[in-house]
Protein backbone atom coordinates (compact mmCIF):
# COMPACT_ATOMS: atom_id res chain seq x y z
CA UNK A 1 0.00 0.00 0.00
CA UNK A 2 1.32 3.33 -0.93
CA UNK A 3 1.85 5.86 2.16
CA UNK A 4 -1.37 7.64 0.26
CA UNK A 5 -3.28 4.51 0.77
CA UNK A 6 -3.70 3.46 -2.26
CA UNK A 7 -3.17 -0.32 -3.36
CA UNK A 8 -1.33 -1.52 -6.00
CA UNK A 9 -0.31 -4.98 -6.72
CA UNK A 10 2.62 -7.33 -7.16
CA UNK A 11 1.91 -10.48 -9.25
CA UNK A 12 4.07 -13.63 -9.70
CA UNK A 13 6.55 -14.23 -6.69
CA UNK A 14 4.72 -11.99 -4.61
CA UNK A 15 8.18 -9.40 -4.43
CA UNK A 16 9.03 -6.40 -5.97
CA UNK A 17 11.02 -6.37 -8.95
CA UNK A 18 10.36 -3.15 -10.81
CA UNK A 19 9.84 0.45 -9.45
CA UNK A 20 6.82 2.50 -10.44
CA UNK A 21 4.78 5.04 -9.71
CA UNK A 22 1.62 5.35 -7.78
CA UNK A 23 -1.59 6.66 -10.04
CA UNK A 24 -3.21 8.30 -6.82
CA UNK A 25 -0.14 10.58 -5.82
CA UNK A 26 2.80 9.61 -7.95
CA UNK A 27 5.02 8.32 -4.98
CA UNK A 28 7.47 6.19 -6.09
CA UNK A 29 6.45 2.42 -5.05
CA UNK A 30 7.36 -1.31 -5.80
CA UNK A 31 11.04 -2.04 -5.77
CA UNK A 32 14.46 -2.63 -7.93
CA UNK A 33 15.90 -5.70 -9.58
CA UNK A 34 16.48 -6.65 -5.46
CA UNK A 35 13.21 -7.60 -4.40
CA UNK A 36 13.23 -4.71 -1.87
CA UNK A 37 10.83 -2.18 -1.44
CA UNK A 38 11.20 1.26 -1.75
CA UNK A 39 11.29 3.08 1.58
CA UNK A 40 7.30 4.32 2.00
CA UNK A 41 4.53 1.84 0.71
CA UNK A 42 3.07 -0.91 3.47
CA UNK A 43 2.84 -4.87 2.56
CA UNK A 44 -0.51 -5.40 3.07
CA UNK A 45 -1.88 -8.48 4.46
CA UNK A 46 -5.49 -9.95 3.12
CA UNK A 47 -7.12 -8.66 6.85
CA UNK A 48 -6.40 -4.91 5.60
CA UNK A 49 -8.12 -5.25 2.71
CA UNK A 50 -11.87 -4.45 2.38
CA UNK A 51 -13.52 -6.82 -0.22
CA UNK A 52 -16.63 -8.82 -0.66
CA UNK A 53 -20.24 -7.86 0.17
CA UNK A 54 -20.15 -5.45 3.60
CA UNK A 55 -22.43 -6.66 6.42
CA UNK A 56 -22.99 -2.94 7.55
CA UNK A 57 -25.25 -0.84 5.41
CA UNK A 58 -24.18 3.13 5.60
CA UNK A 59 -26.94 4.73 5.96
CA UNK A 60 -25.47 8.72 5.09
CA UNK A 61 -26.74 9.45 1.58
CA UNK A 62 -23.28 10.44 0.26
CA UNK A 63 -21.60 7.82 1.69
CA UNK A 64 -19.91 5.35 -0.38
CA UNK A 65 -16.65 2.45 -0.83
CA UNK A 66 -13.62 2.33 -2.99
CA UNK A 67 -14.77 6.00 -4.22
CA UNK A 68 -17.84 5.07 -6.33
CA UNK A 69 -20.44 7.73 -6.59
CA UNK A 70 -22.84 6.63 -4.22
CA UNK A 71 -25.94 6.11 -6.45
CA UNK A 72 -23.25 3.53 -8.82
CA UNK A 73 -22.65 1.95 -5.12
CA UNK A 74 -26.13 1.91 -3.81
CA UNK A 75 -26.93 -0.04 -7.20
CA UNK A 76 -24.28 -2.11 -7.44
CA UNK A 77 -24.69 -3.34 -3.63
CA UNK A 78 -28.78 -3.89 -4.19
CA UNK A 79 -27.74 -6.32 -6.70
CA UNK A 80 -25.36 -8.06 -5.32
CA UNK A 81 -28.35 -8.41 -2.28
CA UNK A 82 -31.25 -9.08 -4.53
CA UNK A 83 -30.55 -12.59 -4.55
CA UNK A 84 -28.72 -13.46 -1.40
CA UNK A 85 -32.13 -12.15 -0.03
CA UNK A 86 -34.83 -14.02 -1.72
CA UNK A 87 -33.42 -17.24 -2.52
CA UNK A 88 -35.63 -19.78 -3.10
CA UNK A 89 -35.17 -21.93 -0.49
CA UNK A 90 -36.15 -19.09 2.36
CA UNK A 91 -35.79 -15.56 2.60
CA UNK A 92 -32.64 -14.15 4.38
CA UNK A 93 -34.07 -11.28 6.92
CA UNK A 94 -30.49 -9.72 7.55
CA UNK A 95 -30.01 -9.39 3.92
CA UNK A 96 -33.39 -8.27 3.36
CA UNK A 97 -33.25 -5.46 6.01
CA UNK A 98 -29.80 -4.46 4.32
CA UNK A 99 -32.00 -4.00 0.72
CA UNK A 100 -34.49 -2.42 1.91
CA UNK A 101 -31.86 0.12 3.98
CA UNK A 102 -30.05 0.90 0.59
CA UNK A 103 -33.51 0.98 -1.31
CA UNK A 104 -34.46 4.00 1.17
CA UNK A 105 -31.13 5.88 0.42
CA UNK A 106 -31.14 5.16 -3.29
CA UNK A 107 -34.94 6.73 -3.29
CA UNK A 108 -33.28 9.83 -1.28
CA UNK A 109 -30.59 9.99 -3.68
CA UNK A 110 -32.66 9.82 -7.19
CA UNK A 111 -35.42 12.17 -5.12
CA UNK A 112 -37.79 9.89 -6.95
CA UNK A 113 -41.11 8.08 -5.20
CA UNK A 114 -40.67 4.16 -3.84
CA UNK A 115 -42.38 3.17 -7.18
CA UNK A 116 -39.63 5.22 -9.60
CA UNK A 117 -36.98 3.84 -7.22
CA UNK A 118 -38.38 0.15 -7.97
CA UNK A 119 -38.76 0.49 -11.87
CA UNK A 120 -35.16 2.27 -11.92
CA UNK A 121 -33.92 -0.71 -10.18
CA UNK A 122 -35.80 -3.33 -12.36
CA UNK A 123 -34.59 -1.30 -15.32
CA UNK A 124 -30.74 -1.72 -14.19
CA UNK A 125 -31.30 -5.35 -13.45
CA UNK A 126 -33.35 -5.49 -17.17
CA UNK A 127 -30.13 -3.76 -18.99
CA UNK A 128 -27.83 -6.31 -17.07
CA UNK A 129 -30.34 -9.43 -17.93
CA UNK A 130 -29.51 -8.07 -21.55
CA UNK A 131 -25.63 -7.18 -21.66
CA UNK A 132 -25.32 -10.87 -20.54
CA UNK A 133 -27.04 -12.23 -23.04
CA UNK A 134 -25.43 -10.69 -25.73
CA UNK A 135 -22.26 -12.49 -23.89
CA UNK A 136 -24.01 -15.75 -24.20
CA UNK A 137 -24.60 -15.50 -20.28
CA UNK A 138 -27.94 -16.23 -18.19
CA UNK A 139 -29.57 -14.84 -15.85
CA UNK A 140 -32.32 -16.12 -14.13
CA UNK A 141 -34.75 -13.42 -12.32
Amino acid sequence: RCPCGELYGIGNCGMPNQAGRCTRCGQPIGGGGTHQHVPGPHVVNGSEIARGLSAEVLHGALETVRDLPPVMFRLIHMLMLIPLAFRQEAVNEERTRQLKAHFEVLKELLELSAEETALTVAFVVDRCKHRLALVGQTFDS
